[in-house]
């Protein structure tokens, strides 16, 4: 037993001990085996712990400033599932490869799935649910496609639940170059390029706008580029009982606008063609045009050609019905021409290579004419009954009598239609019965025949109330003009309605639209 201490100077001296001896005493860098316990071990560690063995774990739960392994490389994670919060915002993706920098797909069928899905939901502002951005000269910001041969499918499929959203908006913002804010194709021998609905059965709702703001721009543009076949540039239908399948509509309160203009430069083509297929309607229009304004047309029909050699129509009418009710050109008021009203049938003796042309009498008076023979009776004399109602559409009566045969220089009118008759006609309502008219032939031949005519001025209710003007002074915008300013040595933009605008289109060569680039 050492009562004191002892200590041994050279590194060859050891001191042996089997119990548990002074271990307080030992210093960690002189162990060489055995196992420290946890309680001999610090809690605290202020230098760098290495782990240079590939198969060194740590395990276990942990806490504290040690639960963010800040650092972490995220080629590691093998496995689980990155909380959204831990990723930045906004969240950039990029890369060089060929394939997608980002691909969503989903498998289900159910309505509503999505294989990308982009929500915007704030109540206000400028916001976007997906918004693409392409910076390529032939690139897309956002592309769809639907490439199933079945079933009813969507390359790009936009809705807004906003009173004043859109459920997609394209936007080309470069300031040059043959752009689009938004391009559909389809490659189905029945599909849309593109589909715009608008679902609401109520306010005002459109299932497709165009808007430009350029000085010469156009708002929706459509171009059928076959060569063949029976294609349309835009196509309108409406299944309303009330509808319009167009509506164009020129809101500027200045300058020379126009509500819709169409045009076609084919030999056999149509400018605007109305079709309307309805049966049993008394009321359907292939084309209606309403003129709303103190001066204008409701229809403006224009054969701007001047050549001899043409053969045009400024407004050309049809119809196939042989009923009296049917009419290839109706004037529902006045009927006026500053040339002449006449018929053009087919030649009866040349049909094929001719037409015969015969005018209209013209007269300072709206006149009703009647005419006939009568065979005279055996006192040289006849009574000539006109129509019933006669005496309700017609005042002022003149007669001419012809003697046929044989000269009958006696032959006169020796009683006239009836002043009164004729007064009470005027004055008689629908459904009242007018006195009947007639006059009396005397002094012929008897037996001999007499050819008569009557001509009165027109006196129905539309000549009562409407007049029948001969001068008028020209009134408005219409003053200073005239209808044929070549005429009186006058330049064209003295013409009735000049404008300059449609004298400039008639005028300038005929130019192909130009030709879009491909877009796929």
């Amino acid at each position: 037993t050492a009562a004191a201490a002892t200590s041994a100077a050279t590194a060859s001296n050891a001191t042996q001990f089997n119990g548990q001896g002074p271990s307080f005493y030992q210093n960690a860098a002189n162990l060489s085996a055995g196992t420290i316990p946890d309680a001999r071990i610090s809690g605290v560690y202020s230098g760098l712990l290495m782990l240079s063995n590939a198969g060194n774990a740590l395990t276990g739960a942990f806490s504290g400033s040690g639960a963010g392994l800040t650092g972490l490389n995220a080629s590691n994670l093998a496995s689980g599932t990155l909380d959204a919060a831990r990723l930045p915002v906004p969240l950039a993706l990029s890369g060089t490869g060929p394939t997608h920098i980002i691909r969503g797909e989903n498998a289900s069928t159910a309505l509503g799935a999505a294989g990308v899905l982009g929500t915007s939901t704030a109540a206000t502002g400028t916001t976007y649910g997906v918004y693409g951005t392409s910076a390529s000269t032939s690139g897309r910001g956002v592309f769809g496609e639907a490439t199933r041969f079945g079933g009813f499918t969507y390359g790009v499929f936009g809705q807004s639940a906003s009173t004043s959203g859109r459920g997609v908006v394209g936007v080309a913002s470069a300031a040059i170059g043959f752009t689009y804010g938004v391009n559909g194709v389809s490659d189905s021998t029945s599909g849309l390029g593109v589909l715009g609905e608008a679902t609401s059965t109520s306010g005002t709702t459109y299932g497709v706008y165009g808007q430009s703001n350029s000085t010469n721009g156009t708002a929706i543009y459509g171009l059928a580029t076959a060569a063949t076949g029976f294609t349309d540039g835009g196509r309108f239908e409406t299944r309303s009982t009330d509808g319009f399948a167009v509506i164009g509509e020129a809101t500027a309160l200045t300058g020379s606008t126009t509500g819709g203009s169409f045009e076609s430069r084919s030999p056999n083509g149509n400018g605007v063609k109305g079709v309307n297929d309805s049966a049993g309607s008394n009321n359907a229009y292939g084309v209606w045009g309403i003129m709303g304004g103190e001066t204008g047309a409701g229809v403006y029909g224009w054969a701007a050609n001047r050549s001899s050699q043409s053969i045009t129509y400024g407004v050309f009418g049809q119809t196939d019905s042989s009923s009296p009710d049917s009419y290839a050109l109706f004037s529902n008021g006045r009927f006026g021409s500053s040339g002449g009203k006449g018929f053009r049938i087919d030649h009866p003796d040349d049909p094929a290579n001719k037409y015969l042309l015969h005018y209209c009498a013209e007269s300072p008076e709206i006149i009703n004419f009647y005419s006939g023979k009568v065979t005279l009776d055996g006192a040289g004399g006849a009574v000539v009954e006109l129509p019933r109602y006669f005496a309700k559409i017609n005042k002022d009566p003149r007669y001419t009598l012809t003697a046929v045969g044989a000269p009958m220089p006696m032959l006169h009118v020796a009683e006239e239609i009836s002043e009164e008759a004729l007064a009470q006609g005027e004055k008689a309502g629908p459904g009242e019965a007018a006195p009947a008219c007639s006059f009396r032939i005397a002094g012929g031949a008897p037996g001999a025949k007499v050819s008569w005519r009557v001509e009165a001025l027109r006196n129905d209710l539309w000549v009562q109330k409407c007049g029948a003007p001969v001068e008028v002074e020209k009134q408005g915008s219409e003053k200073g003009t005239y209808q044929h300013p070549e005429f009186y040595g006058q330049p064209p933009e003295k013409a009735l309605r000049y404008d300059a605008r449609q004298a400039e289109r008639a005028a300038r060569p005929k130019t192909v639209a130009p030709t879009a680039p491909a877009a796929r």
